[in-house]
């Protein structure tokens, strides 16, 4: 249910760029991202980029069992495309990863820096994909995750039902005020 109302959602406003945003550590963000990530590689052709913007703590590598790639900060410095970073997995047609190895060091800077949001940008207007999966750092905590919110054009938000106090809800209600619309909050970990 969740990939249809962000398929739809996304192609009725001609977004591409999701944000996976954990509100806390530990919300359950990055396995959202992938389960929905798999669930919309099921639609024949779609072509699925899947990026962990969680530099502070990057986990995609592990959980896909990939060596991860080099760090973003050299890529950037360089000025080398952020192309060369990226690997496809012979067994996902249609999924490009791009998944660093290793936390970033100043990760809340190069997030906000114009030459990584260029040197992202153009990546993915060459890869030319239906949808870009955004894994962040979580809101509340640190810096990072709100860092990377101008990269995303709509948001999904991960919320742990066992731990997120109503506090936090409000709190991240004014922290997302002006940022990329919110398309909706998952309540992860909640008892049934």
């Amino acid at each position: 249910m969740l990939r249809t109302r962000v398929a739809k959602e996304m192609h009725d406003r001609g977004w591409s760029r999701l944000a996976v945003l954990p509100l806390t550590v530990g919300a359950g963000a990055t396995t959202v991202a992938l389960e929905l990530t798999w669930a919309l590689l099921r639609q024949q052709g779609v072509r699925v980029t899947l990026v962990d913007l969680n530099f502070l703590e990057p986990s995609i590598a592990r959980q896909l069992e990939l060596d991860g790639c080099s760090p973003v900060t050299d890529q950037i410095k360089s000025g080398a495309d952020l192309d060369a970073l990226l690997v496809e997995l012979p067994e996902q047609p249609g999924l490009r990863v791009l998944a660093p190895a290793a936390p970033e060091p100043y990760p809340a800077e190069l997030l906000q820096s114009p030459s990584f949001a260029r040197a992202l940008a153009a990546m993915l207007e060459r890869q030319g994909s239906d949808y870009v999966i955004m894994d962040l750092s979580a809101l509340l905590g640190s810096d990072v995750g709100m860092s990377a919110l101008p990269l995303a054009e709509s948001i999904l938000m991960v919320a742990d039902g066992m731990s997120t106090k109503p506090a936090d809800m409000k709190l991240a209600e004014r922290y997302l005020a002006d940022e990329a619309p919110l398309m909706g909050v998952v309540l992860n970990k909640a008892e049934k």
